[in-house]
């Protein structure tokens, strides 16, 4: 574990490689698994309750109690109306202090008039396909200090006629969760993390039907962040007693192996009753405008989206082994860009997450 750390401190050290703005940004850098988070400002580095949280930082799996599966979609990827983006992923707590978890993010974007430059020679990309296999674990390695790792397989497919191509890569982070003096009525607390994505700098070697090659670095992406939690027991006439959570986060990101991407988001949630989640947020973040002056050099959004919770194992008296979760985000293109005079669609994100054995750690944060 002690290597674990060195390895997170020397990052500087080893971000070497140059990383190219436009290399595979719809995916490390486009819509996030989660629905929540892309609502939030797109911060996440601190946001527990969700195996899809783990993209920006496999400690978060930490903090999940029980079973956790998750399913989300996304689209379209600006005017390539047949692009999808999805993620599958399941989380298990193996004990008191161990949770693992699979996962696997996809994005294809269609027929598209993309090309990819092989060896100094340009060819048009046919359908290209991006997916990821991850195999992630963490646990508690000091009192209330999580630690993570993701094991990725990174997959791309460019050209119809030339076989994929294969890439693995670590992503690693911490999470402190610090408990704050509780309210008479409720509770209150503080979450620190720190993920890194691609902590040794890899690249990505294809070739193409010449047997040109060629090679790109990934981004190596620091992330760090803070939430502050608090839930308090309301009544109202009629309805009754219930809690009423409050969740505020923060997020820096910078990309040590680019100029760009530097990135600061703010978001909020509020949750009524563990049923109703109502979520804004808002970021900023630099550009690469290819040195064209039509494009935008600094990318600024403001993001809202919203949630239901289904508590069926409360409302099936135990029956049905799990609570549904269902989350839904649905915004303009950013920067947002007109094509032919035309608007272009939203990126629409659905999500939905099965949760067993829901516990008050779980939910602390959800």
């Amino acid at each position: 574990m002690r290597s674990f750390f060195l390895l997170l401190f020397c990052i500087p050290l080893l971000a070497l490689g140059q990383y190219s703005s436009n290399f595979q940004q719809e995916y490390f850098f486009g819509n996030l698994p989660h629905a929540r988070t892309e609502a939030m400002g797109k911060a996440g580095v601190t946001l527990t309750g969700s195996t899809a949280n783990l993209f920006q930082n496999p400690a978060t799996l930490g903090m999940i109690q029980g079973w956790d599966a998750v399913i989300s979609t996304s689209g379209p990827f600006y005017v390539l109306r047949e692009s999808d983006y999805y993620f599958v992923g399941a989380s298990r707590r193996l004990n008191d202090r161990w949770v693992t978890a699979i996962s696997l993010n996809q994005f294809a974007i269609g027929p598209t008039t993309f090309d990819v430059n092989l060896g100094g020679t340009r060819y048009p990309a046919e359908k290209p396909v991006s997916s990821n296999l991850a195999i992630s674990g963490a646990g508690e390695i000091l009192p209330g200090l999580q630690a993570g790792l993701n094991l990725n397989v990174f997959r791309w497919t460019y050209l119809d006629a030339i076989p994929a191509t294969h890439q693995v890569h670590l992503d690693g982070g911490l999470l402190y969760r610090l408990a704050l003096p509780q309210p008479t009525s409720g509770k209150r607390e503080l979450l620190f993390g720190l993920s890194v994505t691609n902590l040794a700098n890899n690249k990505i070697e294809f070739f193409g039907p010449a047997g040109e090659e060629s090679k790109q670095a990934f981004p190596v992406v620091l992330r760090l962040g803070g939430t502050f939690h608090t839930q308090t027991m309301i009544e109202l006439p009629t309805i009754g007693k219930g809690p009423l959570d409050l969740t505020l986060t923060t997020e820096y990101q910078n990309v040590l192996n680019n100029d760009y991407r530097t990135a600061l988001r703010l978001g909020t949630e509020l949750v009524i009753w563990e049923v109703f989640a109502f979520r804004l947020g808002a970021f900023t973040s630099s550009n690469d405008n290819l040195g064209n002056d039509v494009n935008k050099s600094r990318m600024n959004d403001v993001t809202y989206g919203f949630g239901f919770r289904v508590p069926a194992q409360k409302l099936s008296k135990g029956k049905v082994p799990f609570n549904l979760h269902v989350d839904y985000v649905s915004l303009e293109p950013t920067p947002v860009r007109v094509t032919g005079g035309t608007r272009l669609p939203n990126f629409r994100t659905f999500t939905f997450g099965f949760v067993w054995a829901l516990s008050s750690t779980s939910s602390s944060s959800n």
